[in-house]
């Protein structure tokens, strides 16, 4: 299962494993930048909810 973010300037999703996250994660979330615009990351990404498949190759996984 995997946690949907979204870039809110261009629609980009970002997907981190459910199963293997922790508030670390979340802060390198938060300031990680759009891969897809470039848009800073502090109070960019948005919460979607929760996906059990990966759905494209176009997307990224944030398991570090």
């Amino acid at each position: 299962m995997y946690i949907v973010f979204e870039c809110r300037k261009c629609g980009h999703n970002l997907y981190m494993d459910a199963y293997n996250i922790g508030w670390k994660h979340f802060k390198k979330l938060a300031e990680k930048d759009c891969p897809q615009c470039g848009e800073e990351g502090y109070e960019n990404w948005i919460l979607l909810g929760t996906n059990r498949t990966f759905p494209s190759d176009d997307a990224i996984a944030e398991d570090e």
